[in-house]
């Protein structure tokens, strides 16, 4: 996994619409699939204090499957860091819409019909993902983001 990030992009079933929800053990990343057997889905879940998820309000537009899948999905790509792997993660909130975030390219593709920042703490580095609907069309994306210019809400 380069240094400028990762993105997911799944066709995944988003709040009412048609569609086939993916396996939550397959994880589609830089153009490759990854799938995972029971014991690795467990040891990205166990990678979550459990008390970060329950302080902070997990106020999103994903349904709670999709919710869990974007957690696994984030625990996995901090599992596989370069040069140090985390398997320690504080959730610390979501923001909603948030003005002037960018990949890690600097890039901003525009949302479709939800726009999320969602904050961690992982081995004690503070990150970013913007987790997000692109435009047009039925997909979750997943980006890494850097921290500037979001804003923590209270």
């Amino acid at each position: 996994m380069n240094k400028a990030g990762i993105a997911a992009v799944v066709g995944l079933m988003l709040a009412g619409c048609a569609g086939q929800v993916p396996p939550d053990n397959v994880f589609p990343i830089n153009g490759m699939v990854v799938t995972l057997s029971p014991e690795e889905m467990q040891e990205l879940r166990d990678a979550w204090v459990d008390e970060s998820l329950t302080a902070h309000p997990l106020v999103t537009a994903l349904e709670i499957a999709d919710v869990r899948w974007t957690l696994d999905f984030i625990a996995l790509r901090e599992s596989k860091r370069k040069p140090q792997p985390c398997r320690t993660l504080n959730f610390e909130g979501i923001e909603h819409t948030p003005e002037g975030i960018t990949d890690m390219r600097g890039q901003h593709p525009p949302a479709g019909r939800f726009d999320e920042f969602w904050r961690l703490n992982a081995c004690g580095v503070e990150r970013g993902y913007r987790v997000f609907n692109p435009q047009s069309t039925m997909e979750l994306a997943i980006d890494e983001a850097p921290l500037q210019g979001a804003t923590r809400n209270p």
